[in-house]
């Protein structure tokens, strides 16, 4: 079981990687990433000059009221102090607006690097910088929406919790089943690989934003729906990915079948405990939310009216089923997966895809 992000078959155990191998895969995936936001922040800007010369050109001018003037200032250490205020929030925010830009640079530079995959079937360093670089994006959307004390808290949630999954899993078989690793995975924290919990992080946060984009907000039967769709998104994920690393020989099952058509060798209890393991990620991380709105001004997740601040998180989401399928369907040749993996996770991609585009019709 593991939560690896489009992961070729290992030529060779992660552990003997050259970290400039790495690097260097990293660093270019990065380079293509900002000429693509370059480019597209050049369009997006030429659209909206041209549509607002054409309304200014539409729309008759309106004479602007004067201001109205302003109280005099009670005191001037009121007035120092609403104007430090004033500066601390415009700073916090700029850092947001810079991280969202940057989780734009990350996710293209990720595309970038797994695109090469078509290529060769992909190697360990370029499976490294790719994990490494979907992490960053979510953590630099998360950053985006409640500042960096949020962005880093939903990181250490993440890999607390699914830490702790894993290795009782590893221990016990509870609740995927009874599994072990093969030790090709790089360094391991009591037994559980580091990479294979920043691997988590990559779809936790984006299936999360998901899923309130298709239920909504609120509590009681919402909120609960609302979970169980998160699971579901996040679940369906492994539909393809443990396919693949169980024929990688990254991990192997006591206890194979009974297994999910189209998959075999991977019992059901392993969906199972991925279900119930992503149910309490995402209640986690609904609450951090929460209290980060409470406490640091952060922003709603998932609301249609604001599609376009949560761009990165969908992207993220349908970039990850589109590339599987097609991934899987060409050269991994395991059409099966494809197919199974299309079906589950199109339960959740296929929806959010409509209502997108429904909420681009309205406007």
């Amino acid at each position: 079981m593991s939560a690896l992000a489009v992961l070729p078959p290992p030529t060779a155990p992660l552990g003997g990687v050259r970290p400039a191998h790495v690097a260097a895969a990293v660093g270019a995936g990065v380079a293509v990433g900002v000429l693509a936001y370059r480019r597209l922040s050049r369009s997006l800007r030429e659209r909206r000059e041209a549509r607002e010369a054409r309304e200014r050109g539409a729309t008759p001018a309106v004479a602007t009221p004067a201001p109205a003037p302003r109280a005099r200032a009670t005191g001037r250490s009121e007035a120092a102090r609403a104007v430090a205020r004033h500066g601390t929030l415009a700073t916090a925010h700029r850092g947001r607006r810079l991280a969202g830009r940057a989780a734009w640079v990350t996710f293209a530079a990720a595309v970038a690097v797994q695109g090469t995959f078509a290529l060769d079937g992909g190697s360990i360093p370029r499976t490294v910088a790719s994990v490494v670089l979907m992490g960053a994006t979510a953590a630099l959307h998360a950053t985006s929406v409640g500042g960096w004390r949020f962005g880093a808290g939903m990181v250490a949630i993440v890999a607390a919790a699914t830490w702790v999954a894993e290795a009782v899993g590893i221990a016990t078989g509870f609740p995927f089943g009874e599994y072990a690793y093969t030790g090709t995975l790089g360094p391991e924290l009591a037994g559980v690989s580091v990479l294979v919990l920043l691997a988590w992080l990559t779809l936790a946060y984006p299936a999360l934003v998901v899923a309130t984009r298709l239920v909504g907000e609120g509590g009681g039967l919402r909120r609960v729906a609302r979970l169980g769709v998160a699971a579901l998104a996040l679940t369906a994920w492994d539909v393809f990915l443990d396919p693949q690393m169980v024929d990688a020989g990254n991990w192997g099952w006591a206890n194979p079948e009974p297994s999910l058509p189209g998959t075999p060798g991977i019992p059901l209890t392993n969906y199972a405990g991925w279900f119930l393991t992503s149910v309490v990620v995402a209640a986690l991380l609904e609450a951090w939310h929460g209290r980060a709105r409470r406490r640091s001004d952060a922003r709603p997740l998932g609301r249609p009216q604001a599609q376009r601040a949560d761009a990165v998180p969908y992207a993220v989401y349908l970039w990850t089923y589109v590339s599987c399928v097609l991934g899987n369907l060409t050269f991994w040749s395991r059409p099966s997966v494809a197919v199974a993996g299309g079906v589950v996770m199109g339960t959740v991609a296929l929806p959010l895809v409509r209502a997108l585009a429904r909420s681009a019709n309205v406007r």
